[in-house]
């Protein structure tokens, strides 16, 4: 029996350069605790949050051109005795990367 019901399509908004937030810039073996889409969604709504808090995230992650940026590692199950070590770039970089496709 043939599913009735249609798949709806989701179109990739080419302009939307942040999108690389989600795709690109970090490893797809993520937990599901350290997802780049929260990130996506307020770097992409930034100008709408308070002062205080854009003044901050400006700050840290826009601006951040002179300070040395750690990446975040944590590993994951290889197989049965051995680890794999991963990283996510430093949230500065990773708009770096958005500038970059841009």
């Amino acid at each position: 029996m043939l599913n009735s019901k249609r798949k709806k399509r989701r179109w990739i908004d080419r302009k939307d350069f942040f999108r690389v937030l989600v795709t690109e810039t970090a490893p797809y073996d993520m937990p599901f605790i350290i997802s780049n889409n929260g990130f996506y969604e307020n770097i992409r709504n930034v100008t709408k949050f308070s002062k205080n808090n854009y003044d901050l995230i400006d700050k840290i992650i826009l601006n951040n051109k002179k300070r040395y940026t750690i990446p975040y590692r944590y590993k994951i199950v290889k197989n049965d005795t051995e680890f794999r070590e991963l990283s996510l770039i430093h949230p500065s970089n990773q708009v770096s990367a958005v500038k970059f496709y841009e």
